[in-house]
This record gives structure tokens, C-alpha cells and sequence, in this order.
């Protein structure tokens, strides 16, 4: 499911009445969650594709990307290396 369509569903879930305060408070977590996802997707694509000049006009544009960059680094270096060591492919 596309990032709108998650995030459209969790807020229709909100306005029902069967959850929890704690419920609604996970989702709207979980809302906030997928919006940075959101955000961060396009910076993470342009990475890879090595598209500098995009890159650093997003960076301009939105400084945080590089702490989430940094926070995110070494589970992808992580996943990276265990792939190659394993003979896998990836993402």
C-alpha cells in the first residue's frame, strides 16, 4: 500500500469509536511514522541512484534528512553486508 493510502486508513481508523485511547495514540504514532517515511523515501532513492545534484537540493531543502541518514546508516550497512556475504541481492 502506497504511504497516502496507509496514512488515509489509519486516520479513517481514528474517527472510529471501538479504539482505545492508547489504540489511537499507536496510530496516530504510526501516522507520524509513515509521513517521515514518506519524506525520507525520495532523499534514500536518490542515493542510490547516485543523483548528487538531487541529493543535495533536497538537504537544502530539508536539513533533517542527513540525522535520519546518519540513524539509519549502520542497519543498511548492516543488511548490505550480510547480503554480499551471503551471496544475496538487494534492494
Amino acid at each position: 500500500i502506497k504511504f497516502d493510502q496507509q496514512i488515509e486508513i489509519l486516520k479513517e481508523l481514528l474517527k472510529d469509536e471501538c479504539f482505545t485511547d492508547e489504540e489511537r495514540i499507536i496510530m496516530a504514532a504510526d501516522i507520524k511514522k509513515i509521513i517521515q517515511e514518506k519524506e525520507y523515501q525520495p532523499f534514500a532513492a536518490a542515493l542510490k541512484k547516485r543523483k548528487w545534484t538531487e541529493v543535495l537540493r533536497m538537504l537544502a531543502d530539508n536539513p533533517g534528512l542527513v540525522l535520519r541518514f546518519l540513524r539509519r546508516l549502520p542497519i543498511s550497512l548492516r543488511y548490505r553486508w550480510n547480503a554480499l556475504r551471503r551471496g544475496g541481492t538487494m534492494q
